[in-house]
C-alpha cells in the first residue's frame, strides 16, 4: 500500500517543473544598505546590506501596448529603460566589483483587501438578465 500525502504531491509537481535556463545576469544583484565609516583615510566608507537582495536576472521588463493608458504606458516604458540600463552596467562590473546606483528605496506595507459588501440581490438580478437574457 502506498501514501501519497501532500508534500509528495508537492515534490512531484516541484519535480515536473522545466529547469531553469542560466542567465547572462546571474550574480548580479541590486543590493539595499547604507554606507558608514567615511572619514578623510576611508572617503568612500564601508557599504554594510541588508541581508537580501534583488537579482537583476529576476527583472524583467514588462510590454506596453498601443491601448493601455497613456500615463501608465509611459512608467512602463521608463520602468523598462531602469531595468535596461541596469542590466548593462552590471554586466559591465568586474566579479567583486560594485558601484552606487540612483534608485530610491520605499518601505511599503500593502493594503489588505477591503470588506466587501453583499450584492444586491436586484442587482445580481439584473447583471445575470444583460448576460444571459
Amino acid at each position: 500500500m502506498s501514501v501519497i500525502s501532500k508534500t509528495s504531491q508537492r515534490t512531484a509537481a516541484t519535480n515536473s517543473r522545466p529547469e531553469r535556463q542560466p542567465d547572462e545576469h546571474d550574480g548580479i544583484w541590486l543590493n539595499l544598505g547604507v554606507i558608514t565609516g567615511i572619514t578623510e583615510d576611508t572617503p568612500d566608507g564601508k557599504f554594510v546590506r541588508l541581508p537580501r537582495g534583488v537579482a537583476v536576472s529576476d527583472l524583467k521588463a514588462r510590454p506596453v501596448y498601443k491601448t493601455m493608458d497613456p500615463d501608465f504606458a509611459a512608467e512602463l516604458t521608463l520602468m523598462n529603460e531602469f531595468i535596461t540600463q541596469i542590466k548593462e552596467a552590471g554586466l559591465g562590473l568586474e566579479e567583486g566589483e560594485s558601484i552606487s546606483i540612483g534608485l530610491e528605496v520605499q518601505l511599503y506595507r500593502k493594503q489588505d483587501e477591503a470588506e466587501t459588501v453583499d450584492a444586491d440581490r436586484a442587482n445580481v438580478a439584473a447583471v445575470k438578465n444583460v448576460l444571459f437574457g
